[in-house]
Order: C-alpha cells, then structure tokens, then sequence
C-alpha cells in the first residue's frame, strides 16, 4: 500500500489477496502482532539485566553482580511499567480525584 491509498474499509477485498472481506481476513492482525511484541519485551529486559549481572559479578564479585542485576531489573521494570500505561478513562473526569461510588 502507497502512502496516497487510503487504508481499506471493513467491507473492502482484502489487500493481502485472499478474497475476503477485509473484517473477515487482516483487520486485527497487526494489533495482535502489536501485542505479542509487548508480552516479549520484559523477558528480553530481564534477561539482558541478567546477564549484564553475570558479567559484572564475574569480572568483579558475586556481591556487585547481584547488586548490578537487581537494580536492572527495577529499571526495566519500571520503564516497562510507565510505557504500557492504561487507557484514559472515556468519561473523563479529574483524573486525581478518588471515587467513592458517587
């Protein structure tokens, strides 16, 4: 697809050339091809903390490398954590404000 096509409509063939409608065959996928990069990329976090840990504790002692991995690990897990944010609320609202069932 070229960038002066516009994206098919639900209804459209689709342009993989299955002969479906476009909601029956690639409406969906890249969503879901979206998704599953995001289910890998803490274990790829965690492993390169890891092994940068191992690294480390080789090269200096266990201490520093256990150390090292730990604090890794918080890091991507916090970057992890402030990247898959949750959507905002459709109703809007003051987002600070507590909720007591009102």
């Amino acid at each position: 697809m070229t960038h002066s096509q516009s994206p098919p409509g639900r209804n459209d063939p689709c342009p993989c050339g299955s002969g479906k409608k476009f909601k029956q065959c690639c409406l969906g996928k890249k969503a879901e091809a979206a998704q599953g990069e995001k289910q890998i990329l803490p274990i790829v976090l965690a492993v390169i903390a890891v092994v940068i840990g191992i690294v480390v504790g080789v090269m200096r002692d266990a201490g520093s490398g256990l150390v090292v991995a730990i604090s890794l690990l918080l890091v991507a897990g916090g970057a992890y954590a402030f990247m898959n944010v949750p959507p905002p609320d459709p109703k809007g609202g003051n987002p600070g404000a507590i909720n007591f069932g009102n």
